[in-house]
């Protein structure tokens, strides 16, 4: 018997079939129908009802219950579909104690969007404080102002894989307190790569799934730097459970490979769930190991305001490699945090508190992701 196959679609802009992903269509319907002696397939997509334009929000409150505090307000927007091959602009601000504001361009060049070309432009601001003996006695403002272009291939549905250049100018200097460094002013050049899959079936409270992420950059006079270093990072997150007792593992390595790393692009351990114990970019590093466990159990479910209420505790351990703003801690230090979250129509709710074997304490208050 012959059979027949129709695919009724209206969408508002031209798609290539190979990108009719769940990303664009709210909901897509499929039947079959029986025309005389011929099955008649029919697809109906239904686009989002949402978009296409997207603005969130986020704040972030942070204390160590010994006078050094930490607020950051956060805005991301996303504009898509800016032309038919799917264009992309992408921008984040940031203000308080981390104040930004970064631009991309996110534009793929072929009908399937596997490749694509990312121009974008950064400028930051952040203080970072100075210790002795575990006491903050300076602090100092570190700005970053950056070009870049990056060139890359979506891999599928798994994640993606870069490769970029930046040029720029970052400077450092004390704020307040004691002059512990002298003031610096350097240019900015170098190349990186990366490589990222995300295959958590949610991002903010996962029950499988796992993430990984690999990126390497090369600082090099001949690419408009004035100070030459490597980094590397690589991060490994698991995630399994289920809906109501949820559990992730992971760890965080960073490294300089051996170079001097310059203390404006060092490396930060503290804050929630990487050492909760310490304060906001507290221990900054030549590079660090980090591990942690994250356990999450869901005690309540209001459908109108949050799919799902929280209580959590997590444990932390790090391995430092040559602080650079401070004494040299142990070889390894513990800590861990427990905490109340809710997934909200507004975004995940963190409230919490992170304790530290050295004494330590702080306290957490996030709307948005961390």
């Amino acid at each position: 018997m012959p059979r027949k196959v129709t695919a009724a679609m209206k969408p508002s802009r031209e798609v290539s079939p190979r990108f009719s992903r769940p990303t664009i269509f709210q909901q897509v319907q499929v039947r079959v129908d029986r025309e005389e002696n011929t099955r008649v397939l029919t697809v109906e997509p239904r686009e989002k009802s949402w978009g296409p334009n997207y603005l969130r929000f986020g704040l972030g409150l942070s204390t160590d219950f010994d006078g050094e505090s930490a607020f950051t307000l956060l805005g991301d927007h996303r504009m898509t579909w800016l032309n038919s091959r799917g264009l992309e602009w992408r921008n984040r601000v940031a203000l308080g104690d981390l104040t930004g504001l970064s631009s991309e361009l996110y534009q793929p060049l072929d009908l399937s969007r596997e490749w694509f070309v990312a121009p974008r432009a950064s400028a930051l601001q952040q203080l970072d404080s100075i210790f002795v003996a575990q006491d903050a006695v300076s602090e100092y403002r570190s700005r970053r102002s950056l070009i870049g272009f990056d060139f890359g291939r979506r891999i599928g549905s798994l994640g993606e894989f870069r490769l970029g250049y930046d040029w720029g100018i970052t400077s450092f200097r004390t704020a307040t307190g004691l002059p512990v460094f002298d003031r610096a002013y350097d240019h900015v050049g170098e190349i990186s790569a990366r490589f990222l899959i995300d295959q958590l079936d949610n991002w903010d409270f996962p029950t499988q799934g796992y993430y990984l992420r690999a990126e390497t950059r090369a600082s090099r006079l001949d690419l408009g730097a004035d100070v030459e270093y490597d980094t590397g990072i690589l991060q490994v997150e698991k995630a399994f459970g289920s809906d109501r007792n949820r559990f992730r593992a992971g760890v965080v390595y960073n490294s300089s490979f051996g170079s001097e790393r310059p203390l404006y692009d060092a490396f930060a351990l503290g804050g929630f769930l990487r050492l909760s114990g310490y304060s906001d970019r507290e221990i900054l590093t030549d590079g660090a190991l980090l591990g942690r466990v994250v356990y999450e159990r869901k005690i309540a479910d209001f459908a109108a305001v949050a799919r799902g209420v929280f209580v959590a505790a997590s444990l932390e351990a790090a391995e430092i490699d040559n602080r650079l703003n401070g004494p040299a801690d142990s070889s390894v230090l513990w800590s861990g945090a427990l905490f109340i979250a809710a997934d909200t129509i507004l975004g995940p709710l963190y409230l919490g508190a992170g304790f530290a074997e050295s004494g330590n304490a702080a306290a957490y208050l996030f709307l948005g992701r961390p």
